[in-house]
């Protein structure tokens, strides 16, 4: 919904904040409060995430050419797809390494 010229997500709960944070940090799973300490543990998030990725992908990775797209799709199916859907885990990490999985084998394939 459109608010002012703006996008009004008030009712959704990504717009909650959490409990006891004075209206400063977005409900989150772990329950902090702190500006502070979310600012520090996104960033060591983002950090170990980078170097997990530098690990998986070095510098000869390249994104698929157009007449590669074919067999790579074919690959992810028969692989993370397989592997993950449907999606019947009932544990919001497994779920969210399932998407995370999937949705980059997708953008690797094509990133556009």
């Amino acid at each position: 919904m459109k608010k002012g010229g703006h996008y009004d997500a008030s009712g959704l709960i990504e717009a909650q904040f959490e409990p006891g944070s004075r209206g400063r940090v977005l409900r989150n799973l772990l329950g902090i409060k702190s500006k502070r300490e979310m600012d520090q543990v996104e960033a060591r998030e983002q950090l170990r995430t980078l170097e997990e990725l530098v690990r998986i992908y070095d510098q000869t990775h390249r994104f698929a050419a157009a007449n590669q797209i074919p067999r790579l799709m074919m690959e992810l199916e028969k692989g993370p797809l397989r592997e993950y859907t449907p999606c019947r885990f009932t544990g919001r990490s497994e779920i969210a390494i399932a998407i995370a999985v999937v949705h980059t084998e997708l953008l690797l394939i094509h990133p556009f």
